[in-house]
């Protein structure tokens, strides 16, 4: 594809094509495409910005798309490298200091520029850095600030290429940034990594502990542990991100900003050494980069070294490392053993001892063979384990032979060689392996060093050898080639993965060997005939040249010509005891012909006791016991010896509860019976330590019906022998599956009880001591033969005589089983309740008393039981009685309450008043016949409503209303209230009159006084106005209704006290 510019519109145009080889006959067929390329992306220019939503993290859930595909270049400066001729413009608002700008999606593949500016008008924006890579971090930045981002490809010439662009947000530091947050992980134990912490240097920051390690510390993270062990390696692995070069430092002490440093690694694995158990140290780890803004992750681990085998070439013979390493029986038919090692040939010893050295390495002690100095094989790898022979010798014909059987027929070098004869003691040998070299990981598809384990059969004619080092279940040898795992060479597919155990070069703190890989523990077996002659070569070597070692661990004791084997201890606590009725046969498994056999029985203390005439290969034993075999080999003093425990299981019969005779009751000898309460009786008799749940239980009509578990009856079941039958119980105790045998007895009869309970009755609600008696007809009641089972609603009672006490209304129900044979009646209790009379408080009432109504079924009475009607009027001081019942006799209950009348006399009262002393005094009488001024309380009370006195008397000081109340002493009920009106509560004679109209003294006012009659007489003696029970009616007329005139005029009063006044009064008519 090309660009053809600067055409003119309207002008024809032609295109040459031709192929770019200079040789001759060139054929090709193609289509031609003349197209328009697109406007210029909308934000082809800087004020076009498209927004950019920024991320709240760096995962870019949301992205913009762009192109370049016909953009032209932007007037803004631009310092950055490559061709800006067509740029594209974004922005995005700021939400943190610091951005991440990602592209992604590129299409096709190109090279990018993108430069990130600062500012608010475009053509005067401030360039703040550019980047020729996909991602780069904007820091520095200020929240809430708009910043554009101009993007351009690199070359000069037209693209059409497009993208995803991402603003993301770098996390927050890491919880472990600082020292004093450092995270905990845990120290194991092992080599193994089974705890293990993880972390990330995405913006981690600095820290301000002292380190003299290389590289920048500008991004560590902090972790701590606590020592398990004097001596522990750190591994960092799986490492992702943008770099995979970490440093790590060991600090100890107990306080951040005072640690002491140990020491660092630049390498991702390390080995801390003359640590203290039980002290805590702090591990930094940090990016090698002084670049900001590394990303990686990664785990890390603390363990423990693997530790290191022991190697021995000369103090075992190879006769030990045979019959005491190897073998390790007392009883081995070794001969002819022959060695070939790297020692016979002016080397090291390339077969010798070893021994696990409390190391992780899976044999305790054994044999080693190597194609090198066994001195070499110690761990952790690579231990100055260069894999070269120091001088080489020999290859083997044999190993050649059958390598050669699986196309492999380039020479062997460095063989080692143990080879010996035996007599197997049972038909098949076996002994543990494990295999390791030098050639795993690089070498592992092209160098196979190769060993076998070949038998031989002396005893025939023409032996077949048998290489026993073989893949399970196979003819395979093991070797690299055949056992390896592609994970540690990428151009070397895995073969049989699941047998290759651990590579050691990449763990080697991990390894308790100094070689590059290791097998999982194999068992080489071959098939054998008991009392031949057998000859077997252990052999290993190097295969197409000497370099890069390998050897052969065969593990001590494990090599198996056969020994008595009387199998596993037959124990309750295992579960593979013998159930007691059955007997076990302990089998030797050996040829009776070649071995004489002893028995015994062995105590506690480990003393033999012979069992007489017991002289066979196998042993029948029905008790428990310690039993012992001694095994001698005819015509030589090898003897074997076997023990063996054998248990026998508790008898089921003693394990559960035993069943009863069960007693039905019929004339005809025949009747129906449950098995369910034996069941429940078995059940329930099961001893602690057994569960009810593993007993199987069933019923049968004959002992050898439940011996042979046929047939089973029940649980209902109708007897079939009149009278008397004997049923056979099987308990299967599943666990073992023993099986126990109890029996028991039907028993027909007719006894059945008759008996009288007295029929259903009633009790009021709260009566005690009422008891259900039974009445004997036919039985003694006292008879032990005589049982009694009550119920009250359906529930058992604990009653179990004659009679039951009642305790609530319901069914009382009695079965009475005499021998077997059972009668059940019952009575209905009915409890009535007993009805609740009203209850009324005492009652204090004036003059008299009116009964309320009452609820219904309530009457009221006199104490001496007369009734007394809702309404009656009490008018005496009396004890009321409310008597009510529920029920109707003889079943009936009452209840009664009772409360008090008493009556107070509302006091009869009345009031007078007038003048006496110059004052208006008011009076109240009482009626002494029922109170006097000392048993009541007064009140006076003004027309304002003030109390004014609290005795007989008060002075009225102005006219109006005031009340007295008279209140019986001692309470606050039946008062009499009166009020009285004062008039006038003037108690002196007016000395003129003004009756003009204006309600001011228009009247002769003497209300005060009492006045019987008032006469009035002119100045010449003549009456002209008298009134009697005067009060104020006379406002200046005579006696016949006309005006007197103005002038003084004579009065005469008679008052109520019997006295009587003179004087002169003057009448005024002036306005």
């Amino acid at each position: 594809m090309s660009f053809a510019t600067g055409l003119t519109v309207g002008t024809t145009y032609k295109i040459r094509v031709y192929s770019y080889t200079s040789l001759p006959g060139q054929l090709a067929d193609f289509d031609i495409c003349v197209t328009t390329p697109p406007s210029p992306p909308a934000n082809d220019e800087c004020a076009d910005a498209i927004p950019v939503p920024v991320n709240p993290d760096q995962l870019c859930g949301q992205t913009v798309s762009g192109s370049v595909y016909s953009a032209t270049a932007s007037a803004e400066a631009n310092t950055c490298f490559g061709s800006d001729d067509d740029d594209i413009w974004f922005e995005f608002v700021a939400t943190s200091t610091k951005h991440i700008i990602s592209l992604s999606n590129i299409t096709p593949s190109n090279s990018f520029y993108h430069a990130v500016y600062e500012g608010d008008e475009c053509g005067a924006l401030t360039q703040l850095y550019c980047n020729s890579t996909t991602q780069s971090f904007a820091e520095n930045l200020t929240v809430g600030t708009t910043y554009k981002i101009r993007l351009y490809s690199s070359s000069s010439l037209p693209q059409t290429s497009s993208f995803d662009l991402c603003v993301g947000t770098p996390p927050p530091p890491p919880a472990n940034d600082e020292c004093a947050e450092a995270t905990v992980i845990i120290a194991n134990p092992s080599s193994e990594c089974v705890e293990s912490g993880s972390g990330t240097i995405f913006s981690a920051t600095a820290s301000t502990e002292g380190n003299t390690c290389t590289g920048v510390a500008d991004d560590d993270i902090w972790f701590e542990f606590t020592a398990v062990n004097t001596t522990h390696f750190i591994t960092i692995n799986n490492i992702q991100g943008s770099t995979a070069g970490l440093y790590h430092v060991l600090y100890e002490g107990d306080e951040c900003g005072t640690l002491t440093q140990l020491y660092c690694s630049t390498s991702t694995q390390s080995l801390a050494q003359n640590l203290t158990a039980g002290t805590t140290y702090k591990v930094r780890v940090y990016s090698s980069s002084s670049n900001p803004n590394q990303t990686s992750t990664f785990d890390i681990c603390v363990a423990t070294p693997a530790g290191s085998i022991l190697v021995n070439d000369t103090t075992f013979t190879p006769e030990q490392l045979v019959e005491t390493v190897l073998i390790g029986s007392e009883c081995a038919l070794v001969s002819n053993i022959t060695s070939q090692s790297g020692s016979d040939f002016g080397g090291s010893g390339s077969i010798g001892y070893f021994n696990f050295n409390n190391s992780s390495f899976p044999f305790n002690d054994g044999v080693i063979l190597a194609t090198g100095s066994i001195n070499e094989a110690p761990g952790p790898y690579p231990n100055n384990n260069g894999g070269l022979s120091g001088s080489g010798w020999g290859s083997d014909a044999d190993l050649a032979a059958i390598i050669a059987e699986q196309g492999n027929t380039d020479p062997l070098y460095n063989a080692s060689i143990l080879e010996f004869d035996f007599v197997p003691l049972t038909n098949q040998i076996t002994f543990d392996f494990l295999f390791a070299s030098n050639e795993y990981g690089t070498f592992q598809c092209s160098y196979g060093d190769a060993f076998a384990f070949i038998l031989t059969n002396l005893e025939e004619e023409d032996p077949t050898p048998v290489n026993l080092a073989v893949l399970p279940g196979t003819t395979v040898p093991v070797s690299v080639v055949n056992i390896r795992n592609g994970a540690y060479n990428a151009g070397c597919d895995s073969v049989n993965p699941e047998y290759f155990g651990s590579f050691n070069q990449g763990n080697p703190y991990g390894s308790a060997i100094a070689y590059r890989g290791q097998t999982v523990v194999l068992t080489a077996a071959g098939d054998v005939i008991p009392g031949n002659q057998y000859h077997i070569k252990l052999v290993i070597a190097d295969y197409r040249d000497q370099s890069f070692n390998s050897a052969v661990f065969l593990a001590g004791g494990s090599f198996d010509i056969g020994g008595l084997d009387l199998g596993l201890d037959l124990t309750v606590v295992d579960g593979t005891a013998i159930c007691d009725q059955d007997v076990s046969v302990i089998e030797t498994g050996l040829n009776e012909d070649d071995y004489e056999f002893v028995w015994s029985t062995v105590d506690e203390d480990g003393n033999a006791t012979v069992i007489e005439n017991e002289t066979d290969a196998s042993l029948t034993v029905s008790e428990t016991n310690d039993y012992r075999v001694v095994a001698t080999y005819t015509g030589s003093t090898c003897s074997l010896e076997g023990n063996k425990r054998v248990e026998f299981y508790v008898p089921v019969e003693e394990t559960v509860g035993t069943p009863v005779d069960l007693i039905g009751c019929d004339a005809s000898g025949f009747t129906t019976f449950d098995f369910a309460s034996n069941t429940a009786l078995i059940e329930a008799g099961v001893i602690e330590g057994y569960d009810v749940a593993d007993f199987v239980i069933s019923y049968h009509a004959s002992e050898a019906d439940a011996q042979d578990n046929a047939n089973p009856i029940g649980p209902v079941y109708e007897n079939t022998v009149a009278e008397l039958q004997t049923i056979y119980v099987r308990v299967e105790y599943t666990p073992t599956g023993c099986v126990g045998m109890l029996n028991f007895n039907l028993i027909i009869q007719d006894l059945t009880p008759d008996f009288d309970m007295g029929g259903d009755f009633n009790i009021c609600e709260g009566t005690t001591g009422v008891t259900i008696d039974l009445t004997a007809n036919n039985f003694d009641p006292a008879s032990p033969d005589v049982t009694y089972s009550w119920t009250y609603n359906g529930d058992a009672l604990p009653d179990t005589g004659s009679s039951v006490t009642v305790t609530g209304e319901g069914t009382y129900e009695v079965t009475v089983n005499n021998s077997g044979c059972e009668a059940t009646q019952s009575v209905f209790v009915t409890v009535t309740s007993i009805p609740v009379a009203d209850i009324m408080e005492d009652v204090v009432a004036c003059d008299s008393y009116i009964l309320p109504v009452l609820s219904p079924n309530n009457t009221y009475h006199t104490p001496e039981g007369e009734t007394l009607a809702a309404g009656t009027e009490i008018t005496t001081d009396q004890m009321i009685y409310i008597y009510t019942e529920s029920g109707t006799a003889p079943a009936n209950c009452t209840d009664e309450s009772s409360f008090m009348v008493s009556l107070v006399a509302t006091p009869v009262i009345e009031v007078t008043g007038g003048c006496i002393g110059g004052r208006y005094t008011l009076e109240v009488i009482l009626d002494e016949e029922y109170y006097t001024e000392e048993t009541v309380l007064i009140e006076w009370t003004d027309p304002n409503g003030a109390i004014i006195s609290t005795d007989v008397t008060a002075i009225a000081e102005e006219i109006g209303d005031y009340m007295v109340t008279v209140t019986p002493a001692g309470g606050d009920i039946c008062s009499s209230v009166l009020v009285y009106n004062v008039e006038n509560a003037a108690c002196t004679i007016p000395r003129g009159i003004s009756p003009n109209g204006d309600n001011m003294n228009d009247n002769f006012d003497l209300s005060g006084l009492g006045v019987i009659k008032l006469s009035i007489f002119n100045r010449y003696g003549k009456e002209v106005y008298s009134k009697t029970d005067y009060s104020d009616e006379w406002y200046g007329l005579d006696k016949h209704g006309k005006e007197l005139p103005t002038g003084t005029y004579f009065y005469s009063l008679e008052l109520n006290d019997g006295t009587s006044k003179t004087g002169w009064v003057y009448i005024n008519r002036e306005n």
